[in-house]
């Protein structure tokens, strides 16, 4: 293989080394690489963005000799979400982008099992100079059950067919096996690490800033992607702390989606104090009348938000909504949050920076 892989896979988790709910034996990291090893097509690297790194750094170690394919194994860069043991996809995410050296980056979920024509099948798609998402089925110890709405959204349900659609129509990308062109993916700025602090929504968000940059993306019904159910990755308190929701990600990211400000790039300037309040209770711009009007839950219904430690909970107090909005300003004006993460690959390929000099161990 090239010292350009074609494809980069970048798979990142936190979770505990046994975390499969029906499969006790199923080592996390063991089931990354039985995943990829089994693939047909082979010009690919494997970039694993691990949170408990430092806890079973000798395990890919230990493995990589079994192995026909190159296997990055590293910790998570360093950001106020990590130093405050906080929920960090995007972060790590971004962290695999910076140290993969792929034309092409696929992204994966940690629980998941792919058909073994997987990256040929994305491999086709790349050389018709377009992305790609696959269908999505979940196994809670039954077997398969395809759960991938999109397909019904695009007249497709209950098929495997294939579809080519702008960027913005996939509804999510992430989640299941996603292709992307590198430049692509860079030219975006990466993942926004605003969604971190807390969970999901995230992938929305990058489905939408593709289709603003003008990507186009096929919704693969061909590879079989499979989830299999596994325990909470936040359970794990040497690296991500109890209720460690900070916001509701609707609250930041809903009034960019239906409010007129489409943007392409991510991780370009911090949040002002007025967004920050906009995330407290009662303050969230989509909430009319305490319910929200995309969910239409009642607000803090079925979510609870918390700073780090919790406000003692009485929202109605002041100083308890002083005290959670301080602490999401030494979060979200961090500035660490604004970053060019083309300049820092580039620099990573170019000196052939070895990832211990940079990353924290």
């Amino acid at each position: 293989m090239s010292s350009t892989p074609f494809f980069s896979i970048i798979v990142c988790t936190g979770r505990e080394d046994y975390p499969f709910t029906h499969h006790p034996d199923w080592h996390v990291l063991g089931k990354i690489l039985e995943a990829c090893d089994g693939q047909t097509f082979r010009d690919f690297e494997l970039v694993i963005v691990d949170l408990l790194h430092e806890y079973r750094s000798d395990y890919i170690e230990k493995a990589k000799g079994s192995f026909g394919f190159p296997i990055l194994h590293i910790p998570d860069k360093k950001s106020i979400f990590r130093e405050l043991k906080l929920p960090r996809i995007c972060s790590a995410k971004n962290t695999g982008i910076i140290f993969s050296r792929g034309r092409y980056l696929v992204f994966s979920d940690d629980g998941q099992e792919w058909s073994k024509d997987s990256f040929e099948n994305l491999h086709k798609w790349a050389e018709q100079g377009v992305g790609a998402t696959c269908r999505w089925h979940l196994d809670k110890g039954a077997g398969p059950v395809n759960i991938d709405s999109r397909w019904v959204a695009h007249g497709m349900g209950g098929t495997s067919a294939s579809k080519v659609v702008k960027a913005e129509a996939i509804g999510y990308f992430g989640g299941t096996l996603s292709m992307v062109l590198a430049d692509t993916m860079l030219r975006c700025n990466g993942w926004d690490e605003m969604f971190d602090g807390t969970r999901q929504l995230e992938d929305g968000d990058m489905a939408q800033r593709l289709g603003i940059g003008g990507y186009r993306v096929a919704l693969s019904g061909d590879p079989f992607v499979v989830e299999y159910a596994m325990s909470k990755w936040s359970t794990d308190r040497r690296i991500i702390t109890e209720n460690p929701f900070l916001k509701c990600n609707g609250a930041y990211w809903y009034p960019q989606l239906f409010g007129g400000r489409r943007r392409l790039f991510a991780n370009v300037r911090l949040l002002t104090n007025e967004e920050i309040r906009s995330f407290t209770y009662n303050r969230c711009r989509m909430v009319k009348d305490g319910h929200c009007a995309v969910s239409k839950d009642a607000c803090l219904d079925k979510w609870r938000w918390y700073c780090n430690p919790p406000p003692g909970g009485d929202w109605n107090d002041e100083t308890n909504r002083n005290e959670h909005f301080s602490y999401m300003k030494k979060v979200y004006q961090d500035s660490r949050l604004v970053f060019d993460i083309k300049r820092m690959r580039n620099s990573v390929i170019k000196e052939k920076t070895d990832w211990r000099k940079i990353l924290p161990l």
